[in-house]
C-alpha cells in the first residue's frame, strides 16, 4: 500500500502481510490476520481499531503509525528502531516487542492487555502507571524504567537480563514474581519495598529507603 487508506468506519482485513507506506486515515477497523504488516511513518490521523491475530504481526517504526486508534493485540506488535510516546490504548493476550533500539514510554491504558512485553538488549521501555503495563508479564533484556508518584505494589511477572530504573517520588513495591530479573536496580528517587531474596544490585543515588516486607 503506497497511497492514502481513507477508513470510513468500513474495515480492511490483511491475510498476507505487506508494507503500508502511504498514510492511514479515518475510523473502522483494520484486522491483520496473516504474515507481517509493516507500517512506515506517522498516520496522525488514523482512529481505526487494529486488530492483530494470532501468528499475525505489525510492525511500527513511529509511535504514530497507528495514530490514536486501539490496538487488540492477539498476535505480535513490535515496536522497530521506535523513540517516542506510545499513547495508543492495547488489548489483548498478544506480544509487545520492543527491538533494534526502540525507547518508547508506553503511555496508553492498557488494562485489558494480558500479554507480554519483551525488551530486547539495546532497548527500553518506560511506564508511569499501573495501567500503562496492564496485567502483562515482561521479559526485560534491555531497561524497563519505572516512574511512579504514587505507591505502586507491582505484581507483574518480570524476568530477564535487563535493568530496572525506579523514578518519582512514590513508594514501589516488589515480589519475587516483579523481581525475577537479573539485571541491576537503579533507584533514582522515591522508596523501594522489597521481599528479602531479590537478586538486586543496589545503586542507591538520592532519598532512598530499602525496606524488606
Amino acid at each position: 500500500m503506497g497511497s492514502t487508506v481513507l477508513f470510513k468506519e468500513g474495515a480492511l482485513t490483511v491475510n498476507k502481510g505487506g508494507i503500508s507506506q502511504g498514510e492511514l486515515t479515518g475510523g473502522g477497523n483494520l484486522n491483520v490476520t496473516g504474515g507481517t504488516l509493516a507500517i512506515e511513518g506517522l498516520n496522525a490521523r488514523y482512529n481505526a481499531l487494529t486488530s492483530i491475530s494470532p501468528n499475525a504481526e505489525v510492525s511500527l517504526d513511529n509511535t504514530q503509525g497507528l495514530g490514536r486508534g486501539n490496538i487488540a493485540n492477539d498476535g505480535l506488535l513490535t515496536l522497530k528502531n521506535v523513540t517516542g510516546e506510545l499513547r495508543n490504548s492495547i488489548s489483548g493476550k498478544g506480544i509487545v516487542s520492543a527491538t533494534a533500539r526502540t525507547d518508547v514510554e508506553l503511555d496508553g491504558d492498557n488494562s485489558r492487555f494480558v500479554g507480554q512485553f519483551n525488551i530486547d538488549t539495546g532497548s527500553a521501555l518506560s511506564v508511569n502507571e499501573q495501567k500503562n503495563l496492564g496485567d502483562a508479564s515482561v521479559i526485560n533484556n534491555g531497561l524497563l524504567t519505572i516512574s511512579t508518584e504514587r505507591s505502586w505494589a507491582m505484581t507483574h511477572s518480570i524476568s530477564g537480563s535487563g535493568d530496572v530504573t525506579k523514578l518519582g517520588t512514590g513508594i514501589l513495591t516488589l515480589n519475587n514474581d516483579s523481581a525475577a530479573y537479573q539485571g541491576t536496580t537503579d533507584i533514582v528517587g522515591g522508596k523501594l519495598l522489597s521481599v528479602p531474596t531479590l537478586p538486586l544490585i543496589w545503586q542507591v543515588n538520592t532519598l532512598i529507603s530499602i525496606t524488606a516486607v
